[in-house]
This record gives structure tokens, sequence and C-alpha cells, in this order.
């Protein structure tokens, strides 16, 4: 695999890290402290997008492994396709979700609700697009398993990267572009600035990784053909390797009680990512009363210090065990959530924030 190509790949998935972090950070805090929504209301905003990428993750990561015969999949590639409708969803609603209301800044609540979720279900369609089809790339694009290392390995650089620029973007406009101690209406258009600059750095990635990257083009899908060619596939498969066993049913994972172990304690690790990352600007804001900069500088610590330790994952797991690093792991992250809990001292003015960790 040619080095251009691996570069247009790593900036395939840039668009959506670079707003993936701004979604999870700042969302609640812009809804509840800069367009003054309820609490409430502003949380229903969130799960409606969290809702809507989980529904279309699914839905995309079926419909894209269909062979189809519509005209931009048979010209410009099925995954690629699928990843520029992505693009396109993002670009045309993300802008929208950290902005007041257009014409209606002044209507009910409950109306703002149904506006900003609209825009959020069209960003969530549009990012499980693009991260689908981006993933689905890794194995069209290489057959060595090494290189399909490597580009898990890019995939994973350029997400470190997207969040540590959009966290110093940040850090520049509620730093020193900002005198306010708390978040109000006037850093509306801080967040306006800081949404174009993500939107426009992704945007000429995501042109970047159309440009160089090809993608092989699936011939015409014809049905009987279709059947023709894949029972001559197995044919020479069972040829070449007779013991080969046949593929694991999909229902049969249900059955392996390991399956859902692993489904839980993944499920408890993103938990705690993602109320980490969602709820400190809100702690650092009403609970601490702490200046508009460290809603940027603590996310960033927070994220270098993580990627800092994953450096060492390796060496950790061969001297420890994964089992006992991530026991370590959760116990630190228990230790954390008790500090938060039972954090004193004069600036500590609301419970609220404290309940969560």
């Amino acid at each position: 695999m040619n080095l251009k190509t691996k570069f247009g790949f790593g900036m395939g998935h840039v668009l959506n890290d670079l707003c993936a972090s701004m979604w999870f950070t700042y969302t609640l805090v812009f809804f509840s402290k800069v367009i003054y929504l309820d609490n409430t209301y502003s949380g229903v905003i969130l799960l409606v997008g969290q809702l809507a990428d989980g529904v279309s993750t699914t839905f995309v990561g079926l419909m894209s492994d269909k062979p189809d015969n519509i005209w931009l999949c048979r010209k410009y590639g099925r995954r690629k396709s699928w990843h520029l409708v992505g693009v396109i969803c993002v670009i045309l609603s993300f802008p929208f979700i950290f902005h007041s209301c257009l014409g209606c800044s002044d209507a009910d609540e409950w109306a703002q609700v149904i506006y900003f979720s609209a825009f959020a279900l069209i960003f969530q369609f549009g990012w499980a697009s693009c991260q689908i089809s981006h993933l689905a790339l890794i194995p069209a694009l290489a057959q060595d398993p090494l290189d399909r290392t490597g580009l898990t390995a890019i995939r994973y650089s350029m997400t470190v990267a997207s969040n540590i620029i959009v966290y110093l973007v940040a850090l520049g406009f509620f730093g020193f572009n900002s005198s306010d101690e708390k978040l109000c209406t006037k850093d509306e258009d801080n967040f306006m600035y800081i949404t174009l600059i993500v939107i426009g750095l992704g945007a000429f990635c995501s042109l970047l990784f159309h440009l160089l990257v090809k993608e092989e083009v699936d011939p015409p899908f014809d049905g009987i053909e279709e059947e023709r060619r894949t029972s001559g596939e197995e044919e020479r498969e069972s040829d070449k390797a007779v013991t080969n066993s046949p593929p694991v049913p999909i229902l049969y994972w249900f059955k392996v009680p390991a399956f859902y172990g692993v489904a839980v304690l993944y499920m408890s690790t993103r938990l705690f990512v993602n109320l980490s990352q969602a709820y400190i600007p809100l702690y650092i804001q009403e609970s601490l009363e702490l200046s508009t900069i460290y809603i940027a500088i603590i996310p960033l610590v927070m994220f270098v210090a993580g990627f800092f330790v994953s450096l060492f994952m390796k060496l950790l797991n061969r001297l420890l065990g994964s089992k006992e690093i991530y026991l370590i792991g959760a116990v630190i992250g228990l230790i954390a959530c008790i500090v938060t809990f039972t954090a004193s001292g004069k600036n500590v003015t609301t419970d609220t924030f404290r309940h969560v960790g």
C-alpha cells in the first residue's frame, strides 16, 4: 500500500473525530449555560442524538454491505459513497447545533428541543455513515494483516490529534478571547467560531480522503450471475481447504455467556468515558465555579493523560495481564468518582454533578 493511500485514509475520519469531541464535551454546557435551555431539555437532545446514533449505525452497517446498482455506488465505490453522504449530512447539520435557534430563539423550549433534535438526528446519521464506511474500507484497501493493523493505528492517531485540536482551539477562544468567569450568552460567538473551524478543517480533510483514496468499484449486481460466481468461488475454496469450518451464525453468540460479560464491561467503560467527558465542563462551571478557560484545559489534560498511558498499555498487558490492568483502571476510576463526590471547599456550590460521579 502506497503512502498516498495511507495518508488519505487517515484524513477520512477527522471530521467525525472533531465533531464527536465537541458533541460529547460541549453540547450540554452550551445548551444549559449559553442559550439557557432547561437542563432536562438539554439532556433530551443529547439522548435523542445518541439513540439516533445507535439506530443509524445498525442501519448503515446493514445497508452498506449489500451490493446494489445505485449509480453513485457503481461509479464511485459503495463505501466511499456512504462516506460522502455522511460528510454532507455532518457539514449541513452540525453548525446549527452550536447556534441559537434560527428564527425561534424566543419560542417555547419544547419547540427549540424539536429544532435541535432534528439537526442532531441528521448529524448522527451522517456521523454513523462516515464511521461505518471508513471502517469497512480497511479490509477493502489492505489485504495484508500488517497493512490493516497499520491503517487502524493511523485512524487512532488521527483521533488523538483531532481531540487535541478541538481542545486547543477551545483554549484559544475561552482563554484569550473571553473575559468572563462564567459562560453566558456572549459566548455563543465563541462556540460558533469553534464549530466553523472544526467543520472547515474536517471538510478539508474529507476532501483529501476522497481525492487520494481509490476504492475498487463492485461489478454490476445481478442475482443469477452473483449466484453462479459465489457457487464457483465456494467450489474453489473447498478444493483448496476442505477442512475450513463454516462461519459462526450470529444467533450463536447470544448463547455464549462470555458474550454478555464482554458487552457489560465494554458498556460500563464507555459509560464512564462518556459521562466524564459530557459532565466535566458542567461540573467545572456549576459546582466548582471555575473560569471558562478550564472547560478547555481540564478536558485537554484528561485526554492527553489518557493517551500517554495508552502508550504503555502493550507493555503493561504483557507484564501484568489484561484483566489485571482493567481492574487497576477500574479502581483508579472509582477513586476519582469518590474524590469528585466528596469534594469540599468554598467553590463547591451544588451537588448535582457530584452525584454523577
